[in-house]
């Protein structure tokens, strides 16, 4: 609980933060060539807008099922401990 700790946590919260945006512009990429509305991809005020809300919503979503979910840090381990050594292999 020193400086040492809060200089890792710092540095924590500032890679969660960088990973979470790339795997999250990804993700909207993905879901906007999907459902067919290839105009969030495109230059302009227009895609601009409509990558915002989309990557929003994303972000929304995520707070609000991680705050939904009672016990969400053990639901996280399990699912980890479950797929961690699949992904592995097949990634």
């Amino acid at each position: 609980s020193g400086p040492l700790a809060r200089c890792a946590s710092v540095f924590m919260l500032v890679h969660m933060m960088v990973s979470y945006t790339i795997a999250n512009q990804v993700l909207a990429r993905a879901m906007l060539l999907l459902s067919g509305c290839t105009t969030g991809l495109e230059p302009g005020l227009t895609g601009r807008l409509i990558w915002f809300t989309q990557t929003s919503a994303q972000a929304l979503f995520a707070i609000v099922l991680s705050n939904a979910i009672p016990l969400f840090d053990d639901f996280v381990s399990v699912i980890g401990g479950l797929l961690s050594t699949q992904f592995s292999f097949v990634f």
